[in-house]
């Protein structure tokens, strides 16, 4: 009884830990729940994080958070929008870029380049502004 006990505490440890960590407070005050998905703006700042570690593999990318563990493999498009964020940027400019090398809707990358961003913002591997 005394171990269920000590599990459950544990297991509650953790999703308040967890469930602290989907928040970020921003210099301007605004609180963001990662889970929430909040859009991203075109003057949105992005800073690849300092606890990561990133290479390329033949065109793909590997990404590890360092105080996590969590790694993340991206293809082609994954690796070239990391190429672009390497250095800080904002979010309009990186779509910009995108819409000028692939042909999609810009409405479709838009919204697949917030979800990308703010995922790699949920595991600590960047850093929105």
């Amino acid at each position: 009884m005394q171990r269920w006990r000590r599990r459950a505490a544990r297991r509650l440890q953790l999703e308040s830990s967890h469930a602290a960590a989907a928040r970020r407070v921003y210099s301007c005050g605004v609180t963001e729940n990662v889970a929430g998905r909040i859009p991203l703006s075109d003057r949105s700042r992005i800073v690849v994080s300092p606890q990561q570690l990133s290479c390329d593999l033949a065109g793909e990318a590997a990404m590890v958070n360092l105080t996590t563990g969590v790694y993340f493999g991206v293809d082609a498009v994954g690796a070239r929008i990391w190429s672009l964020i390497r250095e800080e940027t904002t979010f309009g400019d990186v779509r910009d870029a995108l819409m000028k090398t692939y042909d999609v809707d810009a409405g479709r990358l838009e919204s697949d380049l917030s979800t990308f961003l703010l995922r790699l913002a949920e595991h600590g591997l960047i850093e929105i502004r």
